[in-house]
């Protein structure tokens, strides 16, 4: 498979990508060679002046790239905005910006950023089902062709911070509904907030269903970590003060009127949700996922109440592939041979359909430009691609 990618990239592509919806027994092998194939492609990505990704290039421009120290002590301490890009408040995004623009090209973050978003995703999905004593080949090919159409590619590529963010939500996800939310969980939200500062709100919203747990173990953690924040809320209130003032001002920029188009589009995705939340409700009997499935009624029911709102295309970009993680290993768990409940089958459809409608509708969304012609990137062997990369690289 491999061999295939670098001699016809396209079809390495298509080959790898059928092969990680339906052979369940590919491992994880496959599902890298489909994923590092789809990062070839997004290296190919060129910014419009539109894009994020151009003010990204922009930002790095003016990167002094001397010393790391030096770079963190600009940004954290003297502050500098670049066409409105203020890495002080996403350091671990600025860190990354400071390492492209000293030892790279804005080609290998984009990419990088794609392959993370991937996964992230496809990933934790092979990985409940790996994990599962029963499986079931049906139940793969549902959720992992499901997951697969979550992700607009164009705005990954464009827009790195935001879904580095949330994949590294995601990967905490996972880890939590193996072996439950502990205090070390909380390090993904933290580095999730480093890159993109929206990661409070999926924070908050996590700790929210903690307080109530039934889990005496959980309800310590949230009132310990609740009185730290409060401690240090005191100590450092005039910059936290500042911080939250600052966030909120961005926050509401996206609290505003959409157009007929999108209110369309984010029913749509509504409706699903609602789906979703109806199945998580019966599911809550499962006691072993239920502090999760608290979590992920939470995440719909604040998404809803948001719907008519710009501001709900971001959140259900997290919530809709965070659902299909926690509710592909409910289904898992299932025995190989028993029936497909009607939300195994239905919730899975749903969210493909949907994720295919958006690929094709809002193309805008998810093909990018590219510096070369289509049909060059994905018949040309990638062998013969190479003195062509390393130009552009340097």
């Amino acid at each position: 498979m491999l061999l295939i990618t670098f001699v016809c990239p396209g079809l390495g592509i298509l080959s790898s990508g059928i092969l990680t919806v339906f052979w369940s027994k590919g491992r994880f092998l496959v599902v890298i060679v489909f994923i590092l194939g789809l990062g070839y492609l997004g290296f190919f990505y060129e910014p419009r002046t539109i894009d994020d990704m151009w003010r990204y290039i922009q930002y790095m421009s003016y990167i002094d790239t001397s010393s790391l120290k030096d770079f963190l002590r600009q940004i954290l301490v003297e502050r500098f905005s670049v066409h409105g890009l203020d890495s002080s408040q996403w350091p671990g995004s600025g860190v990354l910006l400071y390492l492209t623009a000293k030892y790279g090209n804005y080609r290998i973050l984009s990419a990088g950023a794609l392959i993370v978003t991937y996964c992230s995703r496809l990933l934790t999905v092979q990985g409940n089902y790996l994990s599962a004593q029963r499986q079931n080949n049906v139940r793969y090919s549902l959720w992992m062709g499901a997951m697969l159409v979550t992700v607009l590619p164009y705005l990954v590529l464009s827009g790195f911070r935001w879904y580095l963010s949330i994949s590294t939500l995601m990967v905490g996800l996972y880890f939590e509904i193996k072996h439950g939310f502990r205090l070390r969980n909380l390090w993904f939200y933290v580095l999730a907030t480093t890159f993109h500062p929206a990661a409070l709100i999926f924070t908050a919203l996590r700790l929210i269903p903690l307080f109530v747990s039934k889990n005496k173990n959980e309800r310590v953690l949230v009132y310990t970590v609740t009185l730290i924040a409060t401690v240090i809320g005191f100590i450092e209130s005039n910059r936290i003060i500042h911080e939250l003032t600052s966030l909120s001002t961005h926050f509401w920029a996206y609290i505003r009127s959409i157009s007929t188009m999108q209110l369309i589009d984010n029913l749509i995705n509504c409706a699903v949700l609602i789906l979703i939340l109806i199945a998580v409700i019966q599911l809550r009997k499962q006691y072993q996922y239920r502090s999760t499935l608290n979590y992920l009624i939470v995440l719909i029911i604040v998404d809803i109440v948001m719907v008519t709102f710009d501001v709900f295309t971001r959140l259900v970009q997290y919530t809709i592939p965070a659902s299909v993680i926690i509710l592909s290993q409910i289904s898992f768990s299932s025995h190989a041979n028993e029936k497909l409940k009607v939300w195994e089958l239905l919730i899975p459809v749903a969210v493909f359909l949907l994720g295919v409608l958006e690929l094709i509708v809002i193309s805008y969304q998810s093909i990018p430009p590219v510096s070369l012609a289509w049909k060059d990137i994905l018949l040309t062997p990638i062998f013969n691609m190479q003195s062509w990369i390393w130009g552009v690289l340097h």
